[in-house]
């Protein structure tokens, strides 16, 4: 069941352009409403970026408290020089 997750259509461009906002952003944390702002509206395929992460645990994190509560895995793994 979990792979029919990519099948929806309109997900693959959703995560995409999520990865691409948190993967290219200063900071590695980001808000709803950032999100939003940046990518100018909801995503396609979901009800929201945060259930479209949430829906993603292999790409994204979410925070259950606090503002910026989105982020990228990856951005957790980079090594501290490679950040700068």
């Amino acid at each position: 069941m979990r792979k029919r997750i990519y099948i929806k259509p309109g997900r693959l461009s959703d995560v995409l352009a999520l990865i691409q906002v948190l993967a290219l952003d200063e900071h590695t944390h980001r808000s709803l409403s950032g999100i939003n702002n940046e990518l100018q509206g909801a995503p396609s395929s979901s009800e929201s970026w945060i259930s479209l992460a949430k829906e993603h645990p292999e790409f994204f994190r979410v925070r259950t408290e606090g503002e910026h509560v989105l982020s990228l895995v990856a951005r957790h793994v980079t090594p501290e020089d490679a950040k700068r």
